[in-house]
């Protein structure tokens, strides 16, 4: 048994893990009425994306060495891109309700089940619009365009990124000057508590902040180098178009491996953007609300107000800590296979390192469901007792069954 063997029974036994947990994971937010709220229901939709994608990408490898007509192989590519964008425009679609629910916290609409269905279906309309360019490919055969690879990686790598930076910049900003609202020599003991409360809040936030940052530059990290390496793989002499740059956007129409660059940008490219612009505008949205609460207000009702404003600040900060770890996490491990498959349409890549970029996919998505069970502690804590609860059960059952005996 070679390399190439073990690599491709480790792929299988991550598919399956993969599924599984995701799977585990819908089911317990689907199945338990206690869980049936606006944050879960992102996370549902989070987890069916990646099951949808990994079974997608299951049937692809089975079938994508064989030749279809035009018509077919326009379909399949379709839904490769498909599957290629859905984990970060999913994460796209979090961070817009966020930056929705902070702006117009005062508004009951952003706060029900109906605003958070409409961000996942505008989600998923985007997608299938988004894919459309694949259905206009001008080659025959059954290849990938060069602008097409470079249009995937784009979306689904490059704005995702940028969104997710600003998003994250302007939190961290937020964060910072919240922990000036209250005056460091207010005189009551009731201000002084509530002092202290806010430098732990905060101190908890930045914690949080840090994770999310690192699941993202996690995310990029994993996925850049794939979708790189598609597009590299697309041309036939990489250093004559790293010299002649100048010519390729007219010439990447007629260029046979376009697809995997358009496969590359809405990938990985466009949700980055759009997930760095929405966290900018949600960064920029808290600093400014931060202003609004007075730092020496004396009545005990602008003290409640500032207490109210730090608490909502320490959930938002929280939450987007963790939405950027996850997405960093994503794109850091989808990025090198869009890389690998555009530097393969010139170069020929070895099987060890495709598969390898395979098995960084897997790992980040199966890192994205494990965090997600680590810090949704309600489920946990639901499934920890149930588990107990049935392990008790089980044991009370067998020692009465011995005593009878």
């Amino acid at each position: 048994m070679d390399i190439g063997d073990l690599l491709g029974i480790l792929q299988g036994c991550l598919y399956a893990i993969n599924l599984i947990a995701a799977a585990v994971y819908a089911l317990s937010i689907i199945c338990i009425r206690r869980f049936h709220n606006q944050h879960n229901i992102f996370v549902l939709n989070m987890c069916i994306t990646i099951i949808l994608t990994w079974l997608f990408f299951i049937v692809y490898f089975l079938i994508a060495d064989h030749e279809y007509p035009r018509q077919i192989c326009n379909l399949l590519y379709y839904s490769f891109n498909f599957a290629s964008i859905e984990v970060p425009f999913a994460f796209i679609a979090f961070s817009v309700h966020r930056l929705c629910l902070l702006k117009y916290h005062t508004r009951a609409f952003v706060k029900r089940k109906l605003w958070a269905a409409i961000c996942i279906a505008c989600q998923w309309i985007t997608q299938f619009v988004i894919s459309l360019p694949f259905f206009f490919r001008s080659q025959r055969y059954c290849g990938n365009q060069f602008w097409l690879t470079i249009y995937t990686f784009i979306i689904a790598a490059i704005l995702p990124t940028i969104v997710n930076i600003v998003l994250n910049t302007s939190i961290f900003f937020h964060v910072r000057s919240s922990t000036r609202r209250v005056h460091v020599q207010m005189v009551s003991t009731t201000n002084s508590n509530a002092n202290n409360q806010h430098a732990v809040v905060s101190h908890r936030d930045l914690s949080l902040l840090r994770h999310m940052i690192f699941m993202f530059t996690m995310f990029i990290g994993g996925w850049t180098p794939v979708f790189i390496i598609n597009i590299l793989n697309t041309t036939m002499d990489i250093d004559f178009k790293l010299v002649q740059i100048c010519v390729i956007f007219s010439q990447v129409c007629s260029d046979p491996a376009a697809s995997r660059i358009y496969t590359c940008i809405l990938v990985v490219f466009i949700p980055s953007l759009v997930t760095i612009l929405l966290n900018a505008f949600i960064f920029h949205h808290i600093r400014s609300s931060s202003r609004r609460v007075q730092p020496q207000a004396i009545d005990s009702l602008a003290n409640n107000n500032a207490n109210q404003q730090m608490k909502f600040s320490s959930r938002e900060v929280a939450l987007l800590k963790q939405m950027i770890f996850v997405f960093a996490v994503f794109i850091g491990g989808w990025g090198p296979i869009y890389f690998v498959r555009i530097i393969n349409q010139y170069v020929d890549v070895h099987t060890v390192i495709y598969a390898c970029s395979v098995l960084l996919c897997e790992t980040a998505l199966l890192s994205v469901v494990v965090h997600l069970f680590i810090h949704n502690h309600d489920l946990r804590h639901y499934l920890s007792d149930k588990m107990q609860h049935g392990w008790r059960v089980k044991h009370t059952r067998l020692e009465r069954e011995a005593g009878v005996r």
